[in-house]
């Protein structure tokens, strides 16, 4: 039976619907997919963030000679990973012990 021509603009129209809920269904599943990168790198920026600090907090205590320090000597804090130190503390140092 051949279609008449309201029904192939319908049959069409349904295609066209149907081809763009799809294309606006995989755009959502590719902003979801971004949003979740992003929040995977924020959260890894947060943990390097609370790791430098805890570094820092280290480093500040040893400077200070405070006991239970894991860093017990200021060469030991220059050679600390991340060299928070400016290079004019260990020429201070250097002039200390002479």
């Amino acid at each position: 039976k051949p279609y008449t021509e309201e029904e192939l603009n319908s049959k069409l129209t349904r295609r066209v619907q149907k081809a763009a809920r799809r294309q606006a269904k995989q755009e959502e599943l590719k902003r979801l997919h971004r949003a979740q990168i992003i929040q995977r790198q924020l959260e890894q920026v947060e943990e390097k963030q609370r790791q430098l600090e805890e570094r820092g907090v280290a480093v500040e205590k040893a400077l200070r000679g405070e006991a239970g320090s894991f860093l017990t000597s200021p060469s030991e804090v220059l050679t600390f990973p991340g060299h928070f130190l400016p290079k004019w503390y260990s020429s201070h140092e250097s002039q200390q012990l002479m």
